[in-house]
């Protein structure tokens, strides 16, 4: 395993080939290109260099490997804040490409290959990855903001059951009460949901 760098403008990429000739092919490519390149020789290199090292911004995967295939490898780049992945392959085949289209793979590129058309899948899978975390992030904002009013809506029916008012008048008491608290309008929400019997909207 090998492990060269280049001043931090460019991506860091994880190489993974068990053939060393494409492996410095690729490398010297990839770090003329000015990214950061580290390369290791099989699934088991790559799992350890991951589990030592910073995180890279994507990982380029042969899949045909003489002992654990490189689609092997997706399940722990995911545990790892998702890095992105492309896939290498000797030979194309329908079933490796449905498969690596499930496994979240942004491209699959048949061997061989050179840094003109390898540098363009990688910029491209970069892009297309800070999408899909951007969309993701605004999923999970949204889905706070929805819980975050469902769980307020619940509490403003507690104390219109608790004190026999109207919404208007449970959901005023409701934000005064965490004015007054200085907590916020949410944990207030959530503190009632989970005692009710205890509930004291007194200042």
């Amino acid at each position: 395993m090998s492990s060269k760098t280049l001043p931090p403008h460019k991506a860091s990429v994880l190489l993974l080939d068990d053939d060393r000739l494409i492996l410095a092919t690729m490398a010297t490519g990839l770090l003329h290109a000015g990214y950061r390149v580290n390369t290791t020789e099989s699934v088991d290199e790559a799992e350890t260099w991951l589990a030592n090292h910073p995180r890279p911004d994507i990982a380029i995967i042969d899949i045909n490997m003489p002992d654990r295939s490189g689609f092997e490898l997706p399940a722990r780049l995911n545990q790892l804040d998702d890095i992105p992945f492309i896939f290498l392959t000797a030979r194309s085949e329908p079933e490796a490409n449905t498969l690596a289209n499930n496994l979240g793979a942004m491209a699959y590129l048949v061997k061989p290959i050179d840094s003109a058309q390898l540098i363009p899948a990688i910029e491209t899978a970069l892009s297309r990855a800070q999408d899909l975390k951007q969309m993701k992030s605004q999923q999970q904002q949204l889905q706070t903001a929805l819980d975050g009013d469902r769980s307020v809506s619940i509490a403003i029916g507690i104390i219109m059951d608790q004190y026999r008012i109207n919404y208007e008048d449970a959901n005023t008491l409701l934000r005064q009460s965490a004015r007054s608290k200085r907590i916020k309008l949410l944990d207030l929400a959530t503190s009632i949901i989970h005692s009710r019997e205890n509930l004291n909207l007194e200042n």
